[in-house]
């Protein structure tokens, strides 16, 4: 098998900001250990059965992935505040395909390694992009930060700190007494969740319009101005309703064309 990029590093992005001690401790500590000889990797797995030892590629994969997940991780929640995507290109995990489509089956795989190590817990969703199904929510737990060098009482008590900021900030926006002293982990997690995957399937939906325009863009790129209007132009009178087809002027029609050609040219160099 062809690995690309064999010596793969977590470079977070600018955009995401200062992080927790105890994360920055996490981090410090995976960088300074082979975390694929952590004990669990070794004695059990899901089934508690020995199992063979990982292979190179996969040893490097779950180094680089465990600092980019404790990275991003709630202390709180265990949320991944990222998506596989935009870690697998922090860790450089991911590669593109010489027509342009990104692969992240390296980055993936892993976590399917630690999810069989109940390290991490995931929802998924079918992806037609990477014909796979892929985490759109990735949750670490407790044990994987005792793998990372963080002990239960610590853990335990940032967790209550921040719970608490959590439940302060909630009685600034106005919460309920009632509501607030019922407010813990759990209900913490089914709101960080929500919010999360919520976030998540916009973003996907925005990275799908993205890819549409750059495929239009690339396909009328031999056309004249005025034949790229016309194709536009044909495409709002497929779409539209028979109301909006009754108030369509040709001169509103060409204004729309020219302004979903001008959007698309946009996207298509994002």
């Amino acid at each position: 098998m062809l690995v690309k990029n064999l010596h793969p590093e977590f470079v977070p992005n600018q955009s995401s900001g200062t992080r927790p001690k105890l994360v920055k401790d996490a981090c410090k500590f995976i960088q300074e250990n082979q975390i694929y000889l952590w004990s669990g990797f070794r004695l059990w797995s899901a089934d508690n059965q020995r199992k063979r030892g990982f292979n190179l590629h996969l040893k490097r994969a779950v180094q680089v992935g465990f600092e980019a997940l404790a990275y991003h991780a709630n202390i709180l929640t265990g949320v991944v505040h990222s998506s596989c995507t935009d870690m697998a290109d922090m860790c450089g995990l991911s590669t593109v395909s010489e027509n342009g489509n990104k692969s992240i089956s390296r980055f993936t795989r892993m976590i399917d390694q630690l999810e069989r190590y109940h390290l991490v817990r995931t929802e998924r969703i079918w992806d037609r992009e990477q014909g796979m199904w892929i985490p759109k929510l990735i949750q670490v737990t407790a044990l994987f930060w005792s793998a990372c060098g963080i002990s239960e009482a610590r853990l335990n008590g940032e967790q209550r700190k921040a719970l608490g900021r959590l439940r302060q900030q909630k009685r600034l926006d106005g919460a309920k007494p009632e509501q607030i002293a019922s407010f813990g982990i759990s209900e913490a997690e089914q709101e960080a969740r929500k919010n999360f995957i919520k976030s998540a399937f916009k973003a996907r939906k925005r990275d799908s319009e993205i890819r549409a325009a750059k495929r239009r863009t690339k396909a009328l790129e031999d056309k004249t101005y005025q034949e790229q209007l016309d194709i536009y132009a044909r495409d709002i009178l497929t779409n539209a309703t028979s109301q909006e087809l009754a108030a369509l002027t040709p001169k509103e029609l060409r204004r729309q064309a020219q302004y979903l050609r001008g959007k698309h040219q946009n996207q298509a160099h994002e």
